[in-house]
């Protein structure tokens, strides 16, 4: 804030970029807050977060105290607890931000028992433009030979990491500029 304010900017001159592995699906309150600027009260996780509740270690089955905490959905547990978990409207102060893909992509993140887009570039429209989205991975690209068939398709699913592909998640590469205007043209930053 001090190096804006010496070159009188404030917070709204400067793009925000929120981008990595956010371990949220599309349709979670986390991507819909970067993408739509609000979350409602009325969103399916402020009623689904009741339920959760952690569960002390079973003492007999001997798992190692990393495993001691884990998420298990109880709704039966506490009836009426939706009561002790408040809903409220979450607003960001960015205001909508744009995904480079669109929110289309269909999958970041591919390992056994697990499909599904998790990792994301978020940029505001009307500071930075989209050049170019580098194009993510077929479902096909991911297999071995032995899990397509003769045309192609996919028979036998492939999981990440390969020796292809070192991480369980695939790059999201997006080159992006700024537009006219914004904090970034001022050559005394």
């Amino acid at each position: 804030a001090d190096l804006l304010s010496r070159h009188g900017l404030t917070e709204e001159d400067c793009p925000v970029l929120v981008c990595g592995d956010l371990n949220s699906e599309p349709d979670t309150g986390a991507i819909e807050l970067l993408a739509r600027s609000s979350v409602s009260a009325e969103h399916y996780e402020w009623r689904d977060c009741s339920r959760f509740s952690w569960k002390a270690r079973d003492e007999e089955s001997g798992f190692e105290q990393d495993e001691d905490l884990r998420y298990a959905l109880d709704g039966a547990a506490g009836g009426g607890s939706e009561e002790r978990y408040p809903r409220f409207d979450l607003r960001s102060p960015f205001g909508p931000l744009t995904s480079s893909d669109g929110l289309r992509s269909a999958f970041t993140n591919y390992v056994k028992g697990y499909i599904g887009a998790l990792d994301y570039i978020f940029y505001p429209p009307g500071k930075m433009g989209l050049e170019r989205l580098a194009p993510l991975p077929a479902e096909r690209d991911l297999c071995s030979e032995d899990g397509l068939d003769s045309e192609g398709n996919v028979v036998a699913q492939g999981y990440l990491p390969s020796q292809s592909f070192p991480s369980d998640h695939v790059s999201i590469v997006a080159d992006l500029s700024f537009l006219p205007g914004t904090a970034v043209d001022s050559p005394t930053l």
